[in-house]
């Protein structure tokens, strides 16, 4: 990526944390100096509820921003003249093979498979990729577990940053739910002609509010459902993983999956600091349901 495409990918992040800070001030400025003046205790009340989410919101924001992608380690890297004799088998079949006996004398450990049957390459990096690895067009490198590349944060979503990215998901409904919901008897007043200063701030970040925490809610409960299965969106999108055994699956039951994003300290779970466990390269597996249901049932017509 050039330079050039590189600052213009920080236009959308930006321009997301500018509707914040504006949508924070409206409501300092215009709600709590103007609208509730009369009520201190009560103001008091709303600004440390809207600093604290305000604040976690950013840190989150930030932090999924900044956060240096985990790529694949040096010895997944092929040596050229090995790319080269890949690049000479004709058949599918032969390149299959060729790829399986180069992971085995790099002492490789891989258990996913593409398509085709074969060990994931990528003829780009001119490395394996290791399970849940993917290589990203925009970043133009391969991530561990790599999620989907997010305009929004201009960054991948992966190992190094899923944590934080659920985090300012669930932050920014928190954020906006709370706007809408105190600010709803400002727009009430305001039809009913009880308002004699200015409401657009304070109208414009209701709109936003509204419209930025539905569309957030619905990702946050979809990427939830991704936790829980312990799935990617890549992996999602593909519908079946290949694994050598094809019994396997990544889905170790809600807790095991819940931990490995955000790790075993229940005090660290709302913070967006990295937690996740795991090494990005190797992951536990099990047998899936559908195949154990289908090695019984031969038992169950067979007495």
């Amino acid at each position: 990526m050039s330079k050039v495409a590189k600052c213009l990918s920080y236009v959308l992040p930006v321009l997301l944390l500018a509707v914040l800070i504006s949508s924070y001030v409206a409501y300092i400025h215009t709600y709590c100096a103007k609208f509730l003046k009369k009520e201190p205790v009560l103001t008091v009340v709303l600004l440390v509820v809207l600093n604290i989410l305000f604040l976690m919101l950013v840190w989150a924001l930030l932090t999924t921003v900044s956060a240096r992608p985990k790529l694949v380690p040096e010895k997944y890297k092929v040596k050229k003249e090995d790319f080269e004799a890949y690049l000479k088998c004709a058949e599918t079949e032969a390149q299959k093979k060729f790829l399986s006996n180069l992971a085995d004398r790099m002492g490789l450990v891989l258990d996913q498979r593409s398509s085709f049957g074969m060990l994931r390459f990528c003829s780009i990096c001119l490395q394996f990729k290791p399970d849940r690895a993917h290589h990203c067009s925009h970043c133009g490198v391969c991530l561990l577990k790599m999620d989907h590349h997010c305009p929004w944060i201009a960054n991948c979503v992966g190992l190094h940053n899923q944590k934080a990215f659920i985090l300012t998901v669930l932050y920014t409904v928190l954020y906006c739910s709370f706007y809408v919901g105190t600010t709803m008897p400002f727009i009430l007043a305001y039809f009913n002609g009880h308002t004699d200063f200015t409401t657009v701030p304070i109208m414009v970040g209701f709109a936003i509010a509204g419209l930025l925490g539905t569309m957030a809610a619905i990702f946050y409960l979809y990427h939830c459902s991704l936790v829980f299965r312990n799935e990617t969106t890549l992996e999602e999108m593909q519908r079946k993983v290949l694994f050598i055994q094809t019994s396997r699956t990544y889905n170790l039951g809600f807790r095991k999956n819940f931990i490995q994003v955000f790790g075993r300290k229940w005090y660290k779970w709302f913070l967006p600091i990295y937690t996740s466990e795991g090494d990005g390269c190797t992951w536990e597996t099990k047998e899936s349901r559908s195949s154990s249901r289908q090695a019984t049932e031969p038992n169950r017509h067979n007495p």
